[in-house]
């Protein structure tokens, strides 16, 4: 099973090679030889969170009919929810060339790490707690079609497909609830949630010259987990070459 620390060292590993290419390619002196493609991207205002839902019981005064008892019933769990909408996120792409296929279609693996900053809220309304920020790391198997997976494409514009996993961290702080009744004597503690998890990613992109021959992507990211948590960025993206 992937684990938080097993998609972190992926990662990892990813960028060291990702790293001895672009020095191979360096001592090589030609463009030809690079696998790697290099770009940096905002996404503003269109980057939302949804964590897990963390359970927690439902604890309410029993009422006798004509004043409130010392005891407490259970009602049931509550689903408790935060939600995050990033006012900005910046990215960085890194997308290797695993296998050029001809000079127009190949297969990479790609990385967009994120950093978003934003406002988080918890759904219940009998707590009031509020977070901020996310991180966002993806790892995809892509099919490029057209440019920016080669440096010799014919194409003046290309499509990425591309699936994957992802770790969120969606908000990367909040504040503690606390004063919360946890069993039926009304004793009073404090709630922890779920904020980081691992999902499956999908990715589909369109990349093209804009007027000053400058190569641009339009970068649209799901993340869907059988846990109930998702999330949902368009991302604007500038690519380093040419």
């Amino acid at each position: 099973m992937l684990t938080k620390p097993t998609i972190i060292r992926y990662f990892i590993v990813f960028a060291f090679i990702a790293s001895s290419e672009t020095t191979k390619a360096q001592s090589l002196n030609t463009v030809h030889y690079k696998k790697l493609f290099r770009a940096w991207g905002l996404s503003p205002l269109l980057g939302f969170y949804s964590t897990p839902p963390t359970p927690y019981p439902d604890y309410e005064p029993v009422y006798n009919g004509s004043w409130f008892t010392n005891s407490f019933s259970n009602n049931g769990n509550v689903q408790y929810i935060y939600s995050t909408w990033d006012i900005l996120a910046f990215l960085y792409v890194i997308r290797y060339n695993v296998k050029t296929l001809d000079p127009n279609h190949s297969i990479s693996l790609c990385t967009i790490p994120s950093i978003g900053i934003g406002q988080s809220q918890l759904n219940h309304f009998d707590v009031s707690a509020s977070g901020w920020g996310s991180i966002n790391i993806p790892l995809f198997l892509e099919f490029n079609i057209g440019n920016i997976h080669n440096y010799k494409s014919e194409k003046d514009e290309g499509f990425i497909l591309g699936i994957g996993l992802e770790y969120t961290k969606a908000p990367l702080f909040y504040q503690p609830v606390e004063g919360i009744r946890i069993d039926a004597q009304g004793d009073l503690g404090s709630y922890t949630f779920t904020t980081g998890w691992i999902e499956p990613v999908i990715e589909i992109s369109k990349t093209h010259f804009n007027k000053w021959n400058k190569l641009r992507e339009v970068n649209l990211k799901v993340g869907v987990s059988t846990n109930g948590a998702y999330n949902v960025r368009l991302s604007w993206i500038k690519w380093l070459w040419p």
